[in-house]
């Protein structure tokens, strides 16, 4: 088991530093507040290649965050009354910490670009993303894993129909 929407996320955040590093891949620099100046949109390739990482970043976005909670889930035995307590826990934790972490890296990300640029603020995410990949794929010995029912999803919606149709 391992979670996909890390990777996707990694790989979009790549290629927005290097969209924000090369100056090839994104149009001049344009001074907006001056009324006579003339700014240059983004050229088709520089278009697709900047769409291209804002689709990976949402997808794994959208992958981990909807995985992260059933995977923390299964950690807890909800027939073990301690663990079964533990369970509201971590739900509170687990909603506590991304709320705080979107702060922190707002804030972080915000004063790095300002200081930096646009290509520093985007490595640090990077990296950070591809830390906290490592240390969740060293710690999957560590994890309860519970394999999902092998059965093939065509067999199982051929089967819920006709209960369907009957309703």
């Amino acid at each position: 088991m391992f979670d996909w929407g890390e990777l996707f996320s990694m790989h979009g955040l790549v290629l927005l530093t290097a969209q924000a590093h090369f100056s090839s891949l994104k149009p001049p620099v344009c001074n907006v507040f001056k009324k006579d100046s003339h700014c240059e949109k983004l050229s088709g390739n520089q278009e697709a290649f900047l769409y291209v990482s804002l689709f990976l970043l949402a997808r794994g976005s959208a992958g981990f965050k909807a995985s992260l909670p059933s995977h923390g889930a299964d950690q807890f035995d909800e027939r073990d009354p301690k663990e079964a307590r533990h369970l509201s826990t971590y739900f509170n934790v687990l909603l506590f910490a991304l709320c705080i972490g979107g702060i922190v890296s707002l804030i972080l990300n915000v004063g790095i670009q300002f200081r930096r640029g646009w290509a520093w603020s985007f490595g640090a995410s990077t990296i950070e993303i591809l830390l906290s990949t490592l240390i969740f794929a060293l710690a999957l010995p560590l994890y309860r894993i519970h394999d999902a029912q092998r059965t093939n999803a065509i067999i199982e919606i051929i089967q819920v129909q006709p209960l369907h149709t009957l309703q």
